[in-house]
């Protein structure tokens, strides 16, 4: 699988969660992630889409069978197997969709963005105010 069509998968996978802390369902959720995508991408690839080092994608491969034994886990695997098997058989039909659902995403994540660059302005307001009285 390349690389565009791994990060839609992770797109639609994660739903909008920011996995890059170290909580105990955002490691499940990278580890499940990892695993189901390990057949049919490399190691590589799949840590460069979740912002890690190859070897935590293969610490998670690893221990799959460790933690597959949490329902936790093991539900959020299937889902990532779930989410696997929509990018890998019909992939004409999910091509417009997950681009749509990738323009949204892009979207939500650009408004966050205004939205943190209008607060900075106001504080650069602020600043200048308080600089111009001393």
């Amino acid at each position: 699988m390349d690389i565009k069509r791994l990060i839609m998968a992770k797109a639609a996978f994660f739903e909008g969660i920011n996995p890059l802390n170290r909580k105990r369902e955002n490691v499940y959720l990278r580890a499940a992630f990892s695993n189901a995508f390990r057949s049919v991408s490399k190691v590589i690839d799949i840590a460069s889409v979740l912002h890690r080092n190859h070897s935590s994608v293969v610490y998670y491969c690893k221990n799959h069978e460790n933690m597959i034994v949490y329902k936790d886990y093991e539900k959020l695997y299937f889902k990532a197997l779930e989410v696997k098997k929509q990018f890998i058989t019909n992939e004409e039909d999910f091509n417009v969709d997950l681009l749509l659902f990738s323009i949204k995403d892009l979207k939500e994540k650009l408004k966050n963005q205004e939205k943190t660059i209008a607060t900075l302005n106001v504080y650069k307001e602020k600043y200048n105010n308080i600089k111009t009285m001393l």
